[in-house]
């Protein structure tokens, strides 16, 4: 059959019974934003806890033995999670502050990687020029892990923010 055979044949065809379009009568019922504001307000503080309790036990299970066997590798791995603890803040606060302002979350969040790269970049520069005692692989492994680690926090807090209900408007400024 060829494909001028078979339109032919579908457009011949009828339905047993027309499509009828009912109206529905079901209103969407209004958003509370303040209460909503809440709840993300308090997702947002579990999830910045929960990333603080990650660096605290980065810093007393990772860093303090590394530091106690070589004090320039514990400097080191302590050097690497503050830009990460900042790369990671920067993606949650935007996240919490525009999640009901479509047009805005994808901007400040993943819009925004080139700027925290950048950052990065440049923060591992600046260590490495003023610090030469810093070796650049401890540096660079010690960032992934923290990343890495720092993840999770930002997983939970998608997680969280994907089980609350998706509004067909706009948050009002």
């Amino acid at each position: 059959m060829t494909a001028q055979e078979m339109l032919r044949t579908l457009g011949n065809c009828s339905c047993a019974q027309p499509y009828k379009f009912k109206e529905s009568n079901y209103k969407t019922p209004p958003i509370n934003w303040f209460s909503r504001m809440k709840t993300k307000r308090s997702l947002f503080l579990k999830s910045l806890l929960f990333l603080f309790l990650l660096a605290l036990v980065s810093g007393l299970f990772v860093i303090l033995p590394c530091y106690i066997a070589s004090s320039v590798l514990g400097k080191t791995l302590l050097i690497s999670m503050f830009p990460m603890l900042l790369v990671t803040l920067s993606w949650m606060a935007p996240a919490w502050i525009f999640f009901d302002k479509r047009k805005l979350v994808l901007t400040m969040t993943v819009g925004m990687m080139p700027l925290r790269i950048m950052f990065v970049l440049g923060f591992v520069y600046l260590i490495i020029t003023h610090f030469p005692m810093i070796h650049i692989a401890t540096l660079g492994v010690g960032m992934m892990g923290h990343w890495i680690l720092f993840f999770i926090a930002e997983t939970y807090l998608m997680i969280q923010y994907g089980k609350l209900p998706r509004t067909a408007e706009e948050q009002p400024d």
